[in-house]
């Protein structure tokens, strides 16, 4: 009987802890919505309407049921270079042209999904995503300092803000410095010390109090005014052919940004509970809820960390938690926008730099290094490129460098001298096993990695370099091919060269361990009829004892 009624009380509470995790989302989503429109240059609702309808898509037909959608400061960012200058200081074609950003980011978004392409979110490495994730930190952490410091600083670039931000600090705002940095250092401050506790809601309503108790906007510290009561109604933008021109390149690095960041994210989390999100639906809730939000005249989303981890703090289990926080943001739209409206904008300016301050995530940059230092050149690369360059130009470095330094590594795979030792069934490198050895006049070259164009002259270089030796030259060369996957056209033919000109030389090339799909493709190319009949064995020990019982080989035991 008690295990019954335990049972039926699991949902209610279920329920409730759901509903709660929903409203506290929805509160820390209030200030730092605002500060996410208010990088992008855009009025301060589209940063609200963000987390209605968009997170409703999501919920519904994303891949990841723990992961909660929403604004976000990278793709703030880029919306702001996509369309403040193509708006020209026009506000309503601003959002115009925001709206079309975001409907063509959703409708990209939806090619991927139909074609199946969820490979495209592993076209980051994590090195190229850290390094632009601090850049995107940098750049708001500057864009908002202006905010914090009651200073208005006009640039259009990183480099010119932070100059005109140091020229202008003469004219900073007491009022302003004091909220914003008492701000600043509480959001730090609960961080450190309560960690779970979601910190920008407490801080946006004292300091939205302490302002107005003080009356300290007569003292120049600027809120963010006017914010339309009630929900957003549904439309689509109007464009032409050449606003969806200019508007393509940042929507579709929008795209690219939140569909990796979102897949990175809902495998970080997935971690936690063994489940693994299915990055094709993620393209498909992600591309629904932009196109929500172009409906809607909201910002870009993906998924949030911040509204992430108080789902997984709250212990959510379904996707309830981001619907009720559909409900509780649609409540404050409808009935407390004037009490939104008084928020102090350093006080947001405060909240926004302390969610972006881990971006700039230094133990990352240092585990990179200690893992490959060539990756932590690309990380510093993808900073400086998304810097110099701008955030929109940013991504295209990133995955331009992201390809760059995969096809670097696919074009130098780990290669080795291979010998046998006693009592050991593999054939390790004779650099790390000293006492591993060969029989003489047979050398066994091991290589790992897929056999390309890229690679395939040096592959030929380096094994001409091993088996013409002189001096030391093998009668044979075995080639440990457990390692090669694959074979292309290029290197098939660069194969059977290979092997007609050490039969010139005196050295015979054998090949030993070939995959399946390999020799498929070596038969297919004709490489098998270039090698000497009977070179190819299954194993490399049967290719060493094989050459042990040629005729030359035992003769010469003999003697």
């Amino acid at each position: 009987m008690s295990a019954r009624t335990s049972s039926s009380e699991r949902p209610p509470a279920r329920l409730a802890s759901e509903a709660l995790a929903g409203a506290t989302i929805a509160a820390v989503g209030v200030p730092l919505g605002i500060g996410y429109a208010e990088i992008a240059g855009l009025p301060p609702e589209m940063g609200l309407y963000a987390a209605l309808l968009p997170v409703v898509a999501y919920a519904l037909l994303g891949g990841a049921r723990r992961i909660v959608v929403g604004p976000d400061a990278g793709l703030a960012a880029l919306l702001g270079a996509t369309v403040l200058p193509l708006a020209e200081g026009d506000p309503r074609r601003a959002i115009e042209l925001a709206s079309l950003t975001a409907l063509v980011a959703g409708a990209a978004l939806l090619v991927v999904r139909a074609f199946r392409g969820g490979i495209v979110a592993e076209l980051v490495s994590l090195p190229v995503l850290t390094g632009y994730l601090a850049a995107v930190g940098l750049t708001v952490l500057v864009s908002q300092l202006g905010a914090l410091l009651g200073i208005s600083v006009d640039a259009d670039s990183f480099v010119e803000e932070l100059r005109s931000l140091l020229e202008s600090l003469g004219d900073a705002n007491p009022a302003s410095v004091a909220v914003g940095g008492a701000a600043l250092v509480a959001m730090l401050g609960l961080r450190r010390i309560l960690p779970r506790l979601p910190a920008a809601f407490p801080v946006a309503v004292v300091g939205g109090g302490v302002v107005w108790a003080l009356d300290l906007e007569e003292h120049g510290v600027a809120l963010v005014g006017d914010v339309p009561p009630g929900l957003p109604a549904l439309s689509l933008p109007s464009f032409d052919g050449a606003d969806l021109v200019a508007v393509l390149p940042g929507a579709l690095a929008i795209a690219l940004l939140a569909f990796v960041d979102t897949a990175l994210m809902g495998r970080a989390f997935g971690a936690r509970t063994d489940e693994t999100p299915d990055t094709n639906r993620d393209a498909l809730g992600l591309g629904v809820a932009h196109a929500a939000t172009a409906m809607t005249v909201g910002l870009p989303v993906s998924a949030s960390g911040a509204r992430s981890a108080l789902a997984a703090a709250a212990g959510v289990q379904s996707r309830l938690a981001a619907l009720f926080s559909v409900a509780a943001m649609g409540a404050v739209l409808v009935t407390l926008t004037d009490v939104v409206s008084q928020l102090p904008l350093p006080v947001v300016a405060a909240i926004v730099i302390a969610v972006v301050i881990p971006l700039v995530d230094m133990r990352a940059f240092r585990r990179i290094w200690q893992g490959r230092r060539s990756e932590l050149l690309v990380a510093l690369a993808a900073v400086a490129g998304a810097l110099i360059a701008g955030l929109l130009w940013g991504v295209l470095v990133a995955v331009a460098l992201s390809l760059l330094d995969a096809l670097r590594r696919a074009a130098t795979p780990p290669d080795a001298v291979v010998g046998r030792v006693e009592g050991r069934r593999d054939w390790p490198d004779v650099r790390a096993a000293r006492d591993a050895s060969t029989p003489p006049g047979v050398l066994v070259y091991r290589f790992d990695g897929v056999l390309f164009f890229a690679n395939a002259e040096r592959f030929q270089r380096r094994v001409a370099a091993l088996a013409l030796k002189e001096g030391e030259r093998p009668d044979w060369l075995v080639l440990d091919a457990s390692g090669i996957v694959d074979v292309d056209y290029t290197a098939a033919q660069m194969l059977r060269r290979l092997a007609s000109n050490m039969r010139e030389q005196g050295v015979r090339l054998v090949v030993a361990d070939l995959t399946e799909p390999a020799r498929e493709r070596l038969r297919a190319s004709g490489v098998e009829d270039a090698l000497e009949p009977g070179s190819i064995f299954p194993t490399v020990d049967d290719a060493v004892d094989a050459f042990a019982r040629t005729p030359a080989r035992s003769s010469e035991e003999e003697r």
